[in-house]
């Protein structure tokens, strides 16, 4: 089974690289824009943005 960092680079090139898992998902965070993501799974690979936002409450919550 391949191994997969857990930051990198990511780019379309580089996406296209990393092999499909067995099973499961592996998220890779890009080491430069912070909230972006690569979803590797057992038949896809898909571009996952993710976001803090302030809620009426003042609470920081994530969004996918």
């Amino acid at each position: 089974m391949p191994t997969y960092p857990t930051k990198a680079r990511l780019t379309d090139a580089m996406a296209a690289k990393f092999p499909f898992l067995p099973k499961g998902q592996k998220l890779i965070a890009d080491e430069v824009e912070p909230g972006l993501y690569l979803k590797v799974g057992k038949t896809a690979k898909s571009w996952v943005v993710q976001r803090e936002l302030r809620v009426l409450d003042d609470s920081m919550r994530k969004a996918r």
